[in-house]
Order: structure tokens, then C-alpha cells, then sequence
């Protein structure tokens, strides 16, 4: 789709242009039109204009750029919750082989925990084993939920240990385009990552620390004073769960650097309970309608499993809303 045919001063819809073989059709709409093309989670340019982030890879289908969006705002329609997207505007921890448009997710289901996250200075950022996945990567602070730090501490890298690599995949196969729909299938002990250098290996810390760009007394400093924490069974720093508090000692040792994922977006144009696209002045644009994450109604903190909710409803209001229109047949 590229366009809605649309009367020029009423604004009402008459169908929409698409694109066909290289050649641009206009399609009459028999009723009316709805909208339901998805977010902007794939273009890094509305990432960076909304959310004030970029380079997030999606987790989602690397095709939801925004257009229905761009349609929607051409056609008069009034935006609104661009900000909000599926994680209220923090990020999941994943990681985009570089040349690929979307990411893999990073586990969190481990069945060891010989493993930390590292910021930019090499140090420690956070609890790396609470539950964030939960809370889409909020956290609360002063009595708020706020973003993780991921995005602000770049570039990331999880360091781990042989145990931790041996027995876990470094990614969750759910919620992303690459395992679900492209089919990649990552491997149980990880060897064909570290085969094609997605994640880097190395005999000693400090060898590690050069491959991945780090200085490596600060890393070195950095495994020493989490090694000691788990020796003393507390974590002094973040308040990592005691249980969770395994030293990284079992060579070789490993890195994967870790970038911003993104599941989906929210924003869109302005909608009524009846699936309705509104105008400036929040009156209904004539046969056009709008279901799912595009316009979603959130406006801050996104719930769980909301989106899949209103594209449901959403999309039989708009669905009831559109079959009691007099088709453009039947006008004399």
C-alpha cells in the first residue's frame, strides 16, 4: 500500500493505491478502508524522532517501517502515543549480527549464572538477573518505572565462562523474526556462534578483554570484584540474588556483545472506541478506520500482552464499524 484515495476537501475515503509488479494501482474500496499495518519498530529514522533511540534492531518483521503511519498523517489524520512502543520506551537486550536488519532476543531462562554485563567503562551497570524480563526492562526508581540503563551504557557485552556457555543459548527463540519466520536455528552449546564470530573467545580475560576492544586491567578489575562477591555469597553493588552469584573462573572465557531490541511499537493515529480515524479537530475521517499496535491507545507504560487485546477488539470494532456502511455500489 502507498496511498488513500481520498476527496480532497471532505477527506473521505475512496480506496487506496498499491504498488503491483512495479506498477501503481488504485484499488476503490467496496465500504471503506482500516488500517492495520503495524508500527515503526524496523525505521531507525522515526526511532530516533519519537523514542529518541537508534539502531534498535527489531525483534518483529523488519517490513513495519512506518508507512501506514506516514499514510495516516498525509491523510489528515492526528497522531498520537508515538513515544509508546512494547517496551514503554526501554529496551530488550538481544544482539544484531552485524549486516542483519533484525535481532535476536537474549535469554533469560539460565540454567547457570557464571555470567555479568558490562557497560562502557567495563564495569557493571545493574542487577543482570532480576526478573527485568517481567517488567519489559523497567525498573522503579523513586517510586517510578523507568528504563533500564542499557541504552545509556553502550556498547554492552555479557562476559561468561565456559559452564555458562556449555549449558545455555545465548537466545530465547520467541518473540523474533530470526527463529520464527527466517527459520535460523542457534545452536544448544553455542559452538556455531563462536564458529562465525558472533561471540568471541579467548583463554584468559585479559585476551578476551583485547578481542572485544576493552582495556583489559579494567575488565580484569571488574571479573575480580565480582568473583569476590561471590565468594562472600552478596553482591555489595546491585543486590544480585545470592543464589545467582556464580564466580566466572571455568575457561575458556567468552563475549557477545549486547544491543537494543525492540518488539513493536504503539503509535499511530488518533482512534475512537468504534476503531475510527480522527482528525485534528478529533472528528471521524469518513470510511477510515484503524486496528492493532498502530494507534494503540497507551500512552505510557505498555501492558503485558496488551497489544495482542486490542488488535482483537480494535479490529472488530473497525470490522462491525465498516459492514454497516452503504457500499459505493449501491450510490446512485
Amino acid at each position: 500500500m502507498r496511498d488513500l484515495i481520498q476527496d480532497p476537501d471532505s477527506l473521505e475515503v475512496f480506496g487506496v493505491v498499491v504498488e503491483h509488479d512495479g506498477k501503481r494501482l488504485a484499488i476503490r474500496a467496496n465500504k471503506g478502508v482500516v488500517m492495520a499495518v503495524g508500527g515503526y519498530e524496523a525505521s531507525q529514522d522515526m526511532q530516533r524522532n519519537y523514542y529518541g533511540l537508534s539502531d534498535v534492531a527489531p525483534l518483529g518483521s523488519p517490513h513495519n517501517t512506518g508507512d501506514g503511519i506516514r499514510i495516516l498523517q498525509k491523510a489528515g489524520a492526528e497522531l498520537w502515543h508515538m513515544r509508546n512502543q512494547g517496551q514503554s520506551g526501554g529496551i530488550w537486550p538481544g544482539y544484531r549480527p552485524d549486516g542483519w536488519i533484525n535481532g535476536f532476543l537474549r535469554n533469560f531462562f539460565w540454567q547457570s549464572f557464571s555470567w555479568i554485563e558490562v557497560d562502557a567503562d567495563s564495569e557493571r551497570f545493574y542487577n543482570e538477573t532480576a526478573e527485568l524480563q517481567l517488567t519489559h526492562y523497567k525498573e522503579k526508581k523513586h517510586g517510578r518505572w523507568v528504563d533500564t540503563p542499557h541504552c545509556r551504557a553502550t556498547p554492552v557485552h555479557m562476559i561468561f565462562d565456559a559452564t555458562t556457555c556449555r549449558y545455555n543459548k545465548m537466545v530465547v527463540e520467541m518473540m523474533s523474526w530470526n527463529p520464527v519466520v527466517a527459520g535460523y536455528r542457534w545452536s544448544d552449546d553455542n559452538s556455531a556462534e563462536v564458529e562465525k564470530g558472533w561471540i568471541q573467545r579467548a583463554d584468559s580475560i585479559e585476551e578476551l578483554a583485547t578481542k572485544i576492544g576493552r582495556e583489559p586491567g579494567k575488565l580484569r578489575a571488574t571479573i575480580n570484584r565480582y568473583n569476590a562477591a561471590c565468594r562472600d555469597k552478596q553482591d555489595a553493588d546491585f543486590g544480585r540474588n545470592p543464589e545467582t552469584l556464580y564466580p566466572i573462573a571455568d575457561g575458556p572465557f567468552y563475549a557477545m556483545r549486547i544491543d537494543p531490541v525492540i518488539v513493536c511499537t504503539g503509535g499511530g493515529a488518533r482512534r475512537n472506541f468504534r476503531s475510527e480515524v480522527l482528525d485534528h479537530a478529533g472528528r471521524p475521517i469518513s470510511r477510515l478506520y484503524e486496528a492493532g499496535e498502530l494507534g494503540s491507545m497507551f500512552s505510557d507504560l505498555y501492558q503485558n500482552g496488551s497489544y495482542l487485546t486490542e488488535a482483537m477488539i480494535s479490529g472488530r470494532a473497525a470490522g462491525r464499524e465498516v459492514a454497516t456502511l452503504q457500499s459505493w455500489r449501491d450510490r446512485s
